[in-house]
């Protein structure tokens, strides 16, 4: 056992060596490649011109504060490709290297910017010497690390020494109990002795108790089998129960998943598409004559989504849209879905009055515009990021239907969908513009400013306005 123990004590001290290895190696690394580039471009953050680098330059009072300014005038001009300017400021932060006690990781950054240099200017001769100097350097920062293993590893071998020592002793005190086991083994048998002694007087009782039991059992054969009679049938009741509540059980909870189903049903298909859906087992292609077609989007939403981080990002773009749905909601209006930014709803899918529709998504507009405005106010008040939104109206002819069949979505296609986008992409912020047939359907109880013409690809201009509000003799809409 002590063997075992010590060959593991050998492993262990083995294993602590290499890893002192790589941990030293990981250190050296990060002093050598680390120490001059944080300390350079921390006084390169201060140093925004050649002439404040100069001016630190003159100021140091050490040659340590010396050799960084060289080095960082060096590489100015390095930048600027004046080679031969850079190569006399490195010379001069070699030539503070001397008689002063600078770490040799600084050394090795000196050395190696002299030998870039002039493989630059294509001086061989100095090239040779100063890889030689690298070379010495890491070799003496090599012995460095070696040395300090070597300490590490003579404290480890002291530590074990000690442990090693408290290993001896505790197999001495085992020895010194194994008298104490002996006496412990004699006094077992003399109980083992008296054990055997009761168990003969115990076997004489168990002899007359069987006697005693089997005139029991005779006595009482018939109560059990009444008794077995009345558990069966109490067991069998049990089961009936059981087996009632489990089915009453599942029952609930298959019907718990199939309201689940359908209310995540609902949230993605308007009712009478679900119903379609679930029916049927697929949508046909449904074509409306009387549509109206909203599309939104957040002014520079892209330079604000820049300024944000993920979560706050994220949450700022759901307050807004939640905002929308519930307006939506309120007005009857179908959300088709959101990109990025912008948001799609018609209204009239379900073929009612054109008029109606026009009506409700006009009523809607204006309800975001007032909610948008509310927001702005409160955020501007709490130093808050703030959407702006632009907002375009156009009526017509659309065509509907379900795409997809791992993951249904309900969306609409049609020229008037193109068009709506494209009215809302000419519209002034916090605004409503609508097509010229929105405008003809609804000036008797809307203002419009002066028509505009938007270009839309492959169309010839369109004429759209802006809607300025309410009629006075029609203020109703609440």
């Amino acid at each position: 056992m002590y063997l075992i123990f010590k060959k593991s004590i050998t492993c262990f001290e083995h294993h602590m060596k290499i890893k002192s290895l790589i941990s030293s190696f990981i250190v050296r690394s990060a002093i050598r490649f680390g120490f001059v580039f944080i300390f350079c471009f921390s006084t390169m953050a201060k140093a925004e011109s050649i002439e404040q680098l100069e001016g630190l330059l003159s100021q140091a009072t050490n040659k340590k504060d010396k050799v960084i300014a060289s080095l960082l005038l060096g590489d100015w001009y390095k930048n600027q490709d004046k080679t031969r300017k850079s190569l006399e400021y490195y010379l001069l932060a070699e030539e503070n290297l001397s008689g002063n006690n600078i770490d040799l990781s600084v050394h090795l950054e000196v050395y190696q910017k002299l030998l870039d240099t002039y493989k630059i200017l294509h001086k061989q001769p100095k090239v040779e010497d100063y890889a030689a100097k690298i070379d010495k350097l890491k070799l003496q920062l090599s012995n460095q690390d070696l040395e300090k293993n070597k300490n590490k590893l003579e404290q480890s071998r002291a530590e074990l020494s000690k442990q090693e020592l408290v290993i001896d002793h505790l197999m001495q005190d085992k020895e010194v109990h194994l008298d104490s086991i002996i006496k412990l083994g004699f006094e077992s048998n003399l109980l083992k002795e008296r054990l055997f002694l009761d168990s003969l007087l115990l076997f004489e009782k168990e002899q007359r108790l069987q006697n005693e039991v089997k005139l029991h059992e005779i006595t009482s054969q018939k109560n059990k089998q009444l008794t077995y009679g009345l558990t069966a049938i109490a067991t069998l009741v049990l089961i009936l129960l059981a087996a009632f509540y489990g089915i009453s059980k599942r029952n609930k909870v298959i019907a718990s998943q199939k309201q689940e189903s359908e209310r995540l049903l609902l949230n993605i298909l308007p009712k009478s598409i679900a119903e379609e859906l679930k029916t049927m087992g697929s949508v046909k292609p449904k074509k409306h004559k009387n549509c109206t077609i909203m599309f939104t989007d957040f002014v520079d939403f892209t330079k604000i989504s820049e300024k944000l981080n993920q979560s706050e990002l994220l949450d700022l773009i759901n307050e807004y849209f939640t905002e929308i749905d519930n307006i939506l909601l309120k007005h009857n209006i179908e959300k088709i879905k959101t990109i990025g930014d912008a948001y799609l709803a018609v209204s009239g899918l379900d073929d009612k009055d054109t008029s109606d529709s026009i009506y409700d998504m006009i009523y809607a507009s204006q309800d975001i515009l007032q909610i948008i405005e509310q927001k702005k106010e409160e955020k501007i008040k709490a130093g808050l990021a703030y959407f702006d939104i632009r907002i375009g109206i156009h009526t017509g002819m659309v065509l509907s239907g379900v795409v997809g069949k791992v993951k249904y979505a309900y969306d609409v296609w049609g020229h008037c969908v193109n068009i709506a986008a494209r009215i809302e992409k000419a519209c002034n912020p916090n605004s409503v513009t609508v097509s010229k047939e929105v405008a003809i359907k609804t000036n008797n109880k809307f203002r419009f400013d002066s028509p505009k013409t938007v270009t839309i690809k492959n169309t010839e201009g369109l004429e759209c306005y802006q809607l300025l509000g309410e009629k006075e003799n029609h203020q109703t809409h609440t």
